[in-house]
């Protein structure tokens, strides 16, 4: 196809805060497609709306990416704020006359439906950044009309991040029917930002108030539900009996931070957790961990886990669907079982106290890693890009 595309990615903030991975996902994406062959532009619904939206927007705009967000979300009145989204967006379709539009999450899937129905966006494709399971977890009526019937009908493709997530979406009654079928494509990771280069990592430990020779185990990630951090915390007690020098490091931001805090407290351990909050340099912190720990209950495929085996970090994950794509027990990772807080404990110990082990880990894992680079995860975009355009 010699036609340069104009593609929409779709997402629902630029807040790397609140949108987490999915936002870098469609971030990292918009940099690695072949601009000869794409003008990309990220359009964001807007949400939440802080002043932190427009500290994001000059950031990717400094990155020379083309970015475009309605002002003006109200979180007291999300229906509303959607709507005015919508109409944007719609005004935006209008005016750069797209080619394909891509949709990062629950509610942008839902414009991504109306505009097609509009006439404006003709060519649909979303990614499920997550399990089947928790799409629209709490509005399950929502995923029986949404999920299950009208986005195999309206979607002119769908992609899922990791095997168990296709084969369900593959499994729905609609699907069958009609021979859509959703594709793989797993995530991926720029490998040239990681380890991140220069990096004095004593110095840098110092700077997290560690002290020389303590065991730092860490984790990255939003401080929800999702990651599991409450039954990191209940492992904690545990392994200060056999390790009393070790620390834990948990990097993020996210609505349960104060409870996840009070938990430490009531546990006894605050003093040995460092929660950082939000960190923008996450490539120079993952280097400083002695052992990183994904403690999930769900995920799509998590980033964080192949950013910490490019920085040569040991990886002690919760054995989940996405997850399980990428660890082989005892080979480049090491797999427990989720909500169990005694099996963290356990596998924390047993890794920090043999340092082979460790070693065999990194050395699995610096080679797995190269299998989840940016460039191979774009070129299977373009390809799909010009494959549905071309049926037009």
């Amino acid at each position: 196809m010699s036609k340069r595309l104009k593609v929409i990615q779709l997402i629902y903030t630029v807040s790397l805060k609140e949108g987490g991975g999915i936002t870098r996902a469609a971030v990292e994406l918009a940099k690695k497609l072949d601009p000869a062959r794409f003008e990309i532009v990220i359009f964001s619904l807007g949400y939440p709306g802080t002043a932190e939206n427009c500290e994001w927007l000059d950031k990717y705009r400094d990155q020379g990416l083309q970015v475009v967000e309605p002002p003006g979300w109200d979180i007291r009145h999300p229906y509303r704020s959607f709507l005015r989204a919508l109409i944007a967006l719609q005004k935006e379709l209008s005016r750069r006359q797209a080619d394909l539009l891509h949709s990062h999450s629950e509610f942008t899937d839902i414009a991504a439906i109306c505009l097609k129905i509009m006439g404006v966006a003709p060519v649909i494709l979303r990614t499920v950044h997550y399990a089947y399971a928790q799409e629209w977890k709490k509005r399950p009526m929502r995923r029986l009309i949404l999920t299950n019937f009208l986005y195999p009908l309206l979607f002119d493709a769908e992609v899922a991040v990791n095997s168990t997530s296709t084969a369900r979406l593959n499994r729905r009654l609609i699907s069958r029917l009609t021979r859509r079928r959703a594709i793989c494509i797993h995530p991926a990771i720029p490998l040239e930002r990681f380890p991140a280069p220069q990096i004095d990592r004593l110095a840098k430990r110092r700077s997290l108030g560690v002290p020389d020779g303590a065991l730092l185990v860490g984790s990255v990630g939003r401080l929800a539900e999702q990651k599991g951090y409450r039954f990191l915390l209940d492992a904690i007690p545990k392994v200060l009996q056999r390790l009393p020098t070790a620390l834990f490091l948990i990097v993020g931001d996210g609505p349960l931070r104060a409870e996840l805090e009070a938990q430490s407290q009531t546990l006894g351990v605050r003093e040995k957790v460092i929660f950082t909050g939000g960190r923008e340099d996450v490539e120079e912190l993952l280097p400083c961990l002695d052992l990183f720990v994904s403690s999930s209950l769900w995920e799509g495929l998590p980033a964080v886990i192949l950013e910490s085996m490019a920085c040569n970090v040991p990886v002690l994950a919760t054995a989940i669907p996405g997850t399980q794509e990428v660890i082989e027990h005892g080979y480049n990772g090491w797999l427990v079982s989720p909500a169990d807080p005694v099996a963290l404990a356990e596998a924390i110990i047993q890794l920090a106290t043999q340092a082979e082990q460790r070693l065999a880990l990194i050395r699995g894992g610096s080679v797995t890693v190269q299998n989840f680079s940016m460039e191979k995860m774009a070129d299977r975009y373009a390809i799909l890009y010009e494959q549905l355009c071309s049926l037009r």
